[in-house]
């Protein structure tokens, strides 16, 4: 291997040896990289309590729980705890079929997609639980469950449009890269809407004045 001298006397080792120390380099540095990118963040679990308690039961039952899957806290989970006591804070469900639950757990209501095509039984669930009928309520649950497991029949949200176009409120058409139903999917969907008699229940408030449009 040849050297060269520089000015203050030093030797220093020529260019082929160099690239061999860059390649070393990145060799050795690959795997660390790969271990790097590989390394997964710990999954955050986001708690709402009423109030702060030393020891949470529901959460120490599921730390327990996660413990013995062989989960360790603050490697593989971590717990966000936030109080909401003399705070103005609501939690709404976001699935019609837990609008019940939601409820039940100290949930105040519920963006409900089903209430587009038919909000009776919405309704119904709500004004029931606030009544203290929680019978009432949990049919009701059940009752709508139909309806909202029809909306995976399509891409959001074009089932809750072609409902609407099948009960005469004029939605038009999916926008792309949406794209319509297939004609087996869209026959499912009509016999839902059949047995929940949406058309009656649109016949009926379109006779008491009230028009409907979406623009």
């Amino acid at each position: 291997m040849r050297r060269s001298r520089i000015a203050d006397g030093r030797w220093r080792i020529g260019l082929p040896a160099t690239v061999v120390a860059v390649v070393a380099l990145g060799v050795l540095a690959s795997p660390l990289a790969a271990e790097a990118q590989q390394a997964k963040r710990p999954y955050r679990i986001g708690v709402l309590h009423t109030g702060f308690f030393e020891e949470i039961p529901s959460v120490a039952g599921l730390q327990v729980g996660l413990k013995d899957l062989g989960l360790e806290e603050g490697r593989d989970v971590t717990f966000d705890i936030r109080v909401t006591r003399g705070m103005n804070f609501h939690v709404l469900a976001g699935r019609d079929t837990l609008i019940y639950a939601t409820l039940c757990y100290g949930g105040t209501g519920s963006i409900t997609a089903t209430a587009n095509v038919d909000p009776r039984v919405p309704v119904a669930i709500y004004e029931s639980f606030v009544a203290g009928d929680h019978k009432g309520a949990l049919e009701a649950q059940y009752r709508l469950a139909p309806l909202r497991i029809a909306f995976g029949l399509g891409t959001f949200p074009v089932v809750i449009k072609e409902a609407l176009n099948m009960i005469g409120i004029e939605a038009g058409p999916a926008v792309p890269p949406v794209g319509p139903m297939n004609r087996e999917n869209r026959e499912k969907l009509r016999k839902v809407l059949e047995e929940f008699h949406v058309d009656r229940y649109i016949q009926t408030v379109r006779g008491a004045g009230y028009r409907f449009s979406t623009r």
